[in-house]
């Protein structure tokens, strides 16, 4: 069951979406359930996805946003399924300002990328990296992206568990490789938090991901 704050903000992802046309995706992402975390979307097909797809490859941008004390990234620039997309993410945070989920808007801007000398204001982005990002120390990130890290890790172990019961190695093994796809393990620590919750070393867990990455491979040849 999803938190009653994404419900609630269903009418207004309609709103924005139908007031923009079918240019216009909105999204709402669920974070506490990563293996199916588009808990809500209008106009999937420009992206196509829809209700239900897990975490797509821009998860590590949220991550990078709570690590610098920003809820939101606006107007970047993304180009997916053969269009140019204005974008933009907030963070959406509970009342105990644990982040729940994020909200998304990505409108396709080719043709006012054509007339760009008179929409030049309105198509105005932005690289992810240029974003300036404000100041925060060491620690206070670490901190915070750890937390974040933690939830979609135990939400993503509690999928996988309530699914299958009792995990088998070939369970761990998909397990781990669906967090190394997400980038998970790119952050600090995040290899030590697996290894405890599947009660195994964190060099088994590097075996897992590295013997998955074997499979794939034989399989591909």
């Amino acid at each position: 069951m999803s938190h009653p704050i994404l419900q609630m903000l269903v009418p207004i992802a309609d709103g924005i979406a139908k007031t923009f046309g079918d240019n216009c995706e909105v999204a709402i992402h669920d974070l506490t359930h990563p293996n199916h975390a588009i808990f809500y979307v209008a106009n999937g097909e420009l992206m196509d996805r829809k209700k239900n797809d897990n975490l797509d490859s821009t998860f590590m941008e949220l991550v990078r946003l709570a690590s610098h004390h920003q809820d939101r990234l606006i107007n970047y620039y993304h180009f997916e399924n053969g269009h140019s997309f204005k974008c933009t993410k907030v963070l959406i945070r509970d009342e105990n300002q644990k982040a729940i989920g994020c909200f998304c808007i990505n409108v396709v801007i080719d043709d006012y990328l054509k007339s760009k000398q008179t929409m030049d204001r309105l198509c105005h982005t932005e690289s992810l990296d240029k974003i300036k990002l404000e100041d925060a120390t060491q620690s206070e990130s670490e901190n915070i992206v750890s937390d974040l890290v933690k939830d979609i890790i135990i939400n993503t172990y509690e999928d996988y568990y309530k699914s299958r019961g009792a995990l088998t190695k070939a369970d761990k093994i998909d397990f781990a490789r669906y967090l190394n796809l997400k980038g998970i393990f790119q952050v600090k620590g995040a290899v030590e938090m697996v290894a405890e919750l599947l009660q195994v070393s964190k060099y088994t867990v590097y075996r897992y991901v590295g013997e998955n990455h074997s499979t794939q491979t034989s399989n591909k040849g």
